[in-house]
């Protein structure tokens, strides 16, 4: 999905290129791919090979993260990370990067795990949700604590989450500094801390026996249910720009201006991501 046009006259990857070099300083941006689309990821993105990490095989995206993690640690311990899904559309790249420092100052300054939350447009049964906790305060304004995660709900929950208000859809765009990140994969994810050994053991090293060792090692499951689901330190920044993931038929309609209805779709069909 990445490596194509959808909507907007450019790849998904390409548009997420664009968004990262917003709001990263240069030479710093990263990419995470799979081997089986390796050639064609680091083709596209143009990154030197030195930032461009190419799994050794499908753990899902906590090891993905932690990697990366890992590896901009070893250079920049004070690093403030912005994780950024291939395959998102974002129409306005200025409130975007706006969000994003917004989310990075908060992440920095009060050492939390930031994601941005949208506000929902429509009843969505395709996407995940944050439940809304209390402000954090004059000091990171903006900055809310998250009650909750919610998994993908019914037709009828969706509803009721859009008519309370204190719901916003789970972005997937997270925003942390390295430190924060790798010290709460250590207290809620043990067994991914653990399995990251063989990396800070290498440290800045490109050697693949420490990471084929790791991904051996490690559990597969997304980065939502291993660290941001079991910590105290989550908080989310609402925001009200269009987003979709392109990742289900009612938000593909919606992005080309086809329609949508809430969980519809071809007959047998869910999520485009299938």
């Amino acid at each position: 999905k990445p490596l194509m046009e959808i909507v907007g006259g450019k790849t998904l990857l390409a548009a997420t290129l664009e968004r990262a070099r917003q709001v990263a300083d240069k030479g710093k941006v990263w990419l995470v791919c799979g081997h089986e689309h390796a050639r064609a990821m680091k083709s596209a993105s143009g990154l030197s090979p030195s930032r461009v990490l190419v799994e050794p095989e499908r753990r899902n995206t906590a090891m993905a993260v932690a990697w990366a993690a890992q590896r901009i640690a070893s250079q920049d311990p004070e690093a403030v990370m912005v994780v950024l899904s291939a395959d998102h559309h974002i129409p306005d790249g200025k409130a975007f990067a706006k969000s994003i420092q917004l989310a990075a100052r908060g992440a920095a300054g009060a050492q939390v795990l930031v994601t941005l939350g949208i506000r929902p447009s429509r009843p969505e049964t395709g996407y995940g949700y944050i439940h809304l906790g209390r402000e954090m305060g004059d000091d990171f304004p903006g900055l809310l604590r998250v009650r909750r995660f919610v998994e993908k709900p019914d037709a009828a929950r969706a509803r009721r989450y859009v008519a309370l208000g204190d719901y916003l859809w789970n972005a997937g765009i997270f925003v942390w500094s390295v430190e924060t990140l790798l010290a709460e994969i250590k207290t809620c994810a043990p067994d991914l801390h653990k399995a990251l050994a063989p990396l800070r053991k290498s440290g800045v090293g490109r050697a693949r026996a420490p990471v084929e060792s790791a991904y051996r090692r490690a559990p597969s499951v997304p980065i939502d249910v291993a660290v941001l689901e079991k910590s105290q330190k989550v908080c989310t920044v609402p925001v009200d720009f269009a987003w979709s993931d392109v990742g289900t038929w009612s938000s593909l309609g919606e992005e080309l201006g086809l329609g949508s209805r809430s969980g519809s779709g071809p007959a047998g069909w869910s999520s485009l991501d299938e």
